[in-house]
């Protein structure tokens, strides 16, 4: 296993990191490609059609594909 920071959102206001443990195998491109297909292709299409799917993040989909959330990792400020 390896551990991985999934950074999030676009802006200050709605930034996340995500620290999981991924398996050494996983293709975090190969996957985040499979995130985005599942995205425009099933998540956006239903949402479109008036049903109400549930959205998944990039790593709430790594996590149903293997990943686990660690807390190995310490976080510290610079300022």
């Amino acid at each position: 296993m390896k551990i991985v920071a999934i950074l999030g959102g676009g802006d200050w206001y709605d930034a996340s990191v995500n620290h999981l443990e991924v398996p050494n195998d996983m293709d975090l491109e190969e996957m985040n490609k499979k995130y985005r297909d599942w995205y425009h292709n099933e998540y956006c299409p239903r949402q479109s059609s008036n049903e109400k799917p549930e959205y998944k993040t990039f790593h709430q989909f790594l996590l149903e594909h293997g990943a686990i959330e660690t807390d190995k990792v310490e976080e510290h400020w610079e300022i």
